[in-house]
């Protein structure tokens, strides 16, 4: 099920990022991430309290409530607007190049953050999401002939 809800989001993050694009021209990227996160926020919040009513009773502290506020700034309000801000200057095509290394840099922070251990298959896939975004990125390098000049 995990698999499937991970391909699920791809799918609508990569309608979501196209449909940005599109709006782009018309909307400055702070207030594309905040109409998204108000929408978000309206249909988020009743899902939430039906959870928290019938499904599992949580008891919030202080530490939780402090990391779901930086989850919301840093990991929503300013990613989403980085991003809106991406895709009002490149094609989706070429912003989707990035897409990849958020899993790395969660990676990274865990093995940083959290002591998480580097395995031999972190290394490789790490290796195959860098070398991805190179060679996407080949065709938009200038040529040694261009630069000569």
């Amino acid at each position: 099920m995990g698999i499937l809800f991970s391909a699920g989001s791809v799918i609508l993050w990569s309608a979501a990022s196209v449909s940005i694009r599109r709006i782009s021209e018309y909307y400055d990227p702070v207030q594309t991430a905040l109409y998204g996160m108000a929408i978000a926020l309206i249909l988020n919040v009743p899902a939430a309290v039906f959870e928290n009513t019938f499904i599992f009773r949580s008891h919030p502290t202080e530490k939780a409530l402090l990391a779901c506020l930086f989850v919301a700034v840093v990991g929503t309000a300013v990613a989403h607007t980085f991003w809106n801000k991406s895709l009002q200057q490149l094609s989706a095509s070429t912003c989707s190049m990035f897409y990849p290394l958020q899993p790395l840099v969660s990676a990274v922070l865990g093995v940083v953050l959290l002591h998480e251990i580097i395995t031999w298959q972190f290394v490789a896939g790490a290796v195959l999401i860098c070398s991805g975004i190179v060679i996407n990125f080949l065709p938009f390098m200038p040529n040694k002939e261009k630069i000569a000049r």
